[in-house]
């Protein structure tokens, strides 16, 4: 089994507070403000899910990597990237078109907006899969 996750973390950038405080004047009962930052709640996350398999009876963690890219989105850009996410996507339409146009002024004041992305690769196999392959290659070559 093999399991690929991108998260989208933030840079410690002004620009990155502004669109902050966009979301949450104008989007607070989407994405209701919190004390906690953004990251380390993206990471919390990403653990949970790597625990979650590593627990898991069935497989056996066999590889794991994390790979970091840092994207920059100028203000078409960033807007357009936003307008894939599905709680953005849900939005009335007005509110939608308001939100997208404010977040364009604020990356368009300071040129860009810094998005670093986590993909995470988690390749499995199954326990009971690696247990008979593991019991039959040792076995090989071994004759009495």
């Amino acid at each position: 089994m093999v399991l690929v996750w991108n998260s989208f973390l933030q840079c410690d950038e002004p620009v990155n507070r502004a669109i902050n405080n966009l979301y949450t004047e104008m989007l607070p009962d989407v994405y209701p403000p919190s004390d906690r930052d953004v990251n380390e709640g993206v990471l919390a996350k990403l653990a949970g899910r790597e625990r979650e398999i590593q627990e898991d009876n069935r497989f056996v963690l066999w590889f794991l990597k994390r790979y970091m890219t840092v994207y920059r989105y100028d203000a078409k850009s960033y807007p357009a990237l936003l307008n894939t996410y599905p709680k953005i996507i849900k939005l009335e339409e007005s509110r939608h078109k308001k939100f997208l146009a404010k977040v364009e002024d604020v990356v368009g004041i300071y040129g860009s907006v810094c998005v670093p992305v986590q993909t995470t690769l988690l390749i499995c196999r199954r326990k009971d899969h690696l247990m008979r392959s593991l019991s039959c290659g040792y076995s090989e070559g071994f004759s009495s």
